[in-house]
């Protein structure tokens, strides 16, 4: 996938885009464990060096066609572990969380934030509002 890194860098600071979860991930690179900053927004999971310095990633991970998953601790090394398996490439990323409850919103909020799911999402309200519309059309008006 090609894009624009300078425009997907600005993503992560502009105050417009207010949906974004963020907070400390340990991310695995050549065998060790880096901690990292993470902003996810929409699909787009940036990674920083720390919380002040969010001008310039260090890493980013589109999750798009992929699964989330817990990964073995024992054998990542690492506690609250989960991985990242992109199905297009079979690349995997291996994450980890620095408690349980965080690891469990990661986990949630990942999974959730694919284009694909978005699309359905719009899909469903779309279909919703227009039963809405057809049932208001069909139904008699009141009686004068």
């Amino acid at each position: 996938m090609l894009a624009n890194g300078r425009s997907l860098a600005g993503l992560v600071n502009n105050k417009s885009y207010d949906r974004s979860v963020s907070g400390k991930l340990f991310f695995l690179q050549d065998d060790r464990w880096r901690q990292t900053y993470a902003v996810l927004k929409a699909n787009l999971l940036f990674f920083f060096e720390s919380e002040t310095q969010t001008d310039s990633p260090i890493f980013l991970l589109i999750v798009e066609d992929c699964t989330i998953e817990l990964s073995d601790d024992n054998l990542t090394g690492k506690p609250y572990s989960f991985a990242i398996r992109l199905k297009s490439t079979k690349r995997v990323f291996q994450l980890a969380a620095t408690d349980f409850d965080s690891l469990g919103n990661w986990i949630s909020y990942l999974t959730v934030c694919s284009v694909d799911y978005i699309t359905a999402t719009k899909q469903m309200f779309l279909e919703e509002i227009n039963s809405r519309t057809n049932e208001t059309e069909s139904s008699p008006g009141p009686s004068s």
